[in-house]
């Protein structure tokens, strides 16, 4: 009963937690290989199926049934829930196909809404499938570690342009030149 209830816990908590940071499973970043294809699966989706594969089992224990059959049925509360959680979000979210995929932001120039501080994170501008996205930016730590200039925050209003990606939802920029 305990597990059962601490796996309805851990997928509600990751349940509020993607809702609350809007992602589509980047707190893997780096954990997990960069070849896994996209799939429409969400945070929050996961976490209601997590959430319902506890629920389920410990309701299944309560009513007398053995643990191998408890877990059978949150199994199948899983799936069902999973499903239909990840049927709503693309029907909510208007996007019954994969997300338009961020690796054409390469090279892209954008501006900062968001002043983006040395080994921390801002937000920027880009043009993003033909409409303005804004999305999180961190400065390229390993590119001028020995320039004063690149320590310093980068205002809100500056240009700058993307160099690699470090999710779907975050880029790693450089400043652009000053030319003058």
């Amino acid at each position: 009963m305990v597990v059962f209830l601490f796996l309805a816990f851990l997928g509600l908590t990751l349940l509020l937690a993607g809702l609350l940071v809007d992602g589509h499973l980047d707190a893997l970043h780096g954990v997990l290989p960069d070849t896994l294809p996209e799939t429409p699966v969400t945070t929050p989706a996961l976490g209601a199926a997590l959430a319902a594969l506890g629920l389920g089992g410990a309701l299944a224990l309560r009513t007398g049934t053995g643990t191998p059959a408890a877990a059978g049925l949150g199994l199948l509360g899983a799936v069902v829930v999973g499903a239909a959680a990840t049927w709503l979000t693309a029907v909510v979210l208007g996007a019954p196909a994969p997300p338009v995929r961020t690796t054409q932001l390469l090279g892209a120039f954008g501006t900062v809404v968001t002043p983006i501080p040395y080994g921390g994170l801002g937000e920027v501008v880009l043009p993003l499938g033909g409409a303005p996205a804004k999305l999180a930016a961190a400065l390229d730590d390993d590119r001028w570690q020995d320039d004063e200039r690149e320590r310093r925050p980068v205002p809100a209003g500056s240009s700058v342009y993307v160099l690699s990606l470090r999710s779907a939802t975050c880029v790693v920029v450089a400043r652009t030149p000053d030319l003058s």
